[in-house]
Formats: C-alpha cells, structure tokens, sequence
C-alpha cells in the first residue's frame, strides 16, 4: 500500500511541476521572464533529472551565451573585465602539466567565478588565445569525477547577476 501511496504522490509533485514549469516557459516565450524563474527552471531540472544536471551546466561554456542573456536581461549584466577572464583562462591553461595537471588549480579558477555568464566569458577568452573550447579540453584532461566536479561548482552558480540585484 505504502507504494501506491509514494507513486501517487509522486505522480502529484510530477503534475504540479509540470504546469509550474510550462507557466514558466510561457513567461520565458512572452519575455515576462527574470533571474528568479531561470533559478527555479534549473533545478527543478535538476530534480527531474539529476543525471543530466552537469549537462545543464555545459550552456555556461558556450561563449555566445553572454550575448544571449544580456539580450534577455531586464536589467544590466554583471560581466568580468576582459582581462580578468583572460587571467582566469591562463590560471586554467597553467593547470596542465606535461606529468601531472594542477586540478586544485583548475577548481580554484571555477570557484571564484560569481555566475555562467563570467563562466563563458571565460571560455570565450580561453578559445580566443588557446584555439580550442574550453570545455573539451577539460574532457580531454580531466578524468570523469574531475570533470564531474567542475561541472557541479559550475551548475551551482546562478545563470546571471544583475546590477539592480
């Protein structure tokens, strides 16, 4: 009986989610969209589907992605300063060894950026001065709980920060 009960329930949480989700995505359709629904989009995500949260943190690494927020923003985008994200590329690229690669190093960098967008300004200058995505080449030098890592400090940060917030 108790599984009935957790199944039904289940399938009440699911529901409610469902339409909770679909007035969000409405809001998103129209541009009656902000930072607040974009949090609760992404982990109600999460908690749908948990095994692909890291994929969800991908979108940050995408070096357009800057220009697609600020084009949906309400108010002004917190950015990095050019240089900053170029440093925070070099702390990156400084992590790879010929024997041993710095992953502290690697995290270090990821943890002291504020938001995805400051992530793929990271990534846009990392693929400017390096010539390859940012992204692939922690798949290609990191191992899988490594990267599994990177990819939660990402996914934990919010989508964008404004200057009104």
């Amino acid at each position: 009986m108790k599984s009935t009960q957790n199944t039904g329930r289940q399938i009440a949480i699911f529901l409610l989610l469902l339409i909770a989700a679909g007035s969000l995505w409405n809001r998103k359709r129209t541009g009656d969209w902000d930072q607040t629904a974009e949090l609760f989009l992404e982990k109600l995500l999460q908690e749908i589907s948990p095994q692909t949260a890291g994929l969800r943190a991908q979108k940050a690494f995408d070096p357009n992605y800057v220009e697609e927020v600020i084009g949906n923003a309400t108010a002004p985008v917190i950015k990095l300063k050019d240089s900053t994200a170029h440093n925070l590329a070099t702390q990156i690229h400084n992590a790879w060894g010929f024997w041993n690669d710095d992953e502290e190093a690697v995290n270090s960098a990821f943890r002291s950026m504020k938001d995805h967008v400051q992530v793929a300004q990271v990534a846009a200058a990392y693929e400017a001065h390096y010539r390859v995505s940012l992204l692939e080449k922690l798949k290609d030098r990191l191992d899988a709980p490594e990267l599994q890592e990177v990819l939660d400090i990402v996914r934990d940060l919010p989508p964008y920060r404004t200057k009104n917030s």
